[in-house]
């Protein structure tokens, strides 16, 4: 996997994408979704506690995240860690309770 910026990685056909999900000061209220296969669902034991979405990439596609903060300090946030089974670069996306945009979107490419 290669980083081109926080939204964009690029990966090779058959690789396996990992996004861990590590809240902090709040319960782990966050959902994804791939275009082309729809919402994702956290692997097994994960998502009470540090959702993990796993995926194959098969072709390009776009992951949708919504993160949300109910009842949440202002201090509370949502690590979000990026990686391919193929190895190369690790992304992360922090996102903040005061960030006035709380759904990222984030582009796989397959090269």
């Amino acid at each position: 996997m290669k980083k081109i910026d926080a939204g964009e990685y690029h990966v090779a056909a058959g690789e396996e994408v990992t996004i861990k999900v590590t809240p902090t000061g709040v319960a782990p209220f966050v959902a994804a979704a791939r275009s082309g296969a729809g919402v994702m669902t956290p692997q097994a034991g994960t998502a009470n506690k540090k959702p993990t979405y796993v995926f194959t990439a098969d072709k390009s596609s776009i992951v949708k995240m919504e993160f949300s903060f109910p009842g949440a300090p202002a201090t509370a946030r949502y690590d979000v860690t990026i990686t391919g089974s193929g190895g190369g670069d690790t992304g992360t996306l922090d996102i903040l309770q005061t960030d006035s945009i709380k759904d990222p979107n984030v582009r796989f490419m397959v090269v």
